[in-house]
């Protein structure tokens, strides 16, 4: 769901037009220390949350964990392409609990619209 409220990490539109997400993976090579749940998805700015590729992901557990997987996505979460906007960013975003300790990479496949 949208908010602001405990967005944490956020990756810019690299090439500056509209794209296409086709898949999203996140590595988590370090859990957290607590239980606890992130939200990933396109968003207008880096402050806003989105949950359309993966919702309520654990993120107190290591592993690779993909967008196009009905299981790590979510209730939110799409398999199919998200359309990326020119200035828009893809927000990871504290859903539940605490996320101290967090290690992980966020690698976003794309192509152009």
């Amino acid at each position: 769901a949208a908010g602001s409220a405990n967005v944490f990490a956020s990756l810019l539109n690299p090439a500056g037009v509209e794209l296409a997400i086709t898949r999203a993976w996140l590595r988590i090579t370090t859990a957290s220390t607590g239980a606890s749940t992130l939200d990933i998805g396109p968003a207008a700015d880096a402050t806003t949350a989105n949950d359309t590729l993966l919702d309520g992901l654990s993120a107190a557990a290591t592993g690779i964990f993909d967008s196009q997987n009905d299981t790590d996505n979510g209730t939110n979460g799409s398999a199919k392409p998200l359309i990326w906007a020119a200035g828009g960013y893809v927000t990871v975003k504290e859903a539940s609990g605490d996320v101290a300790g967090l290690v992980a990479t966020l690698y976003v496949q794309y192509t152009y619209t």
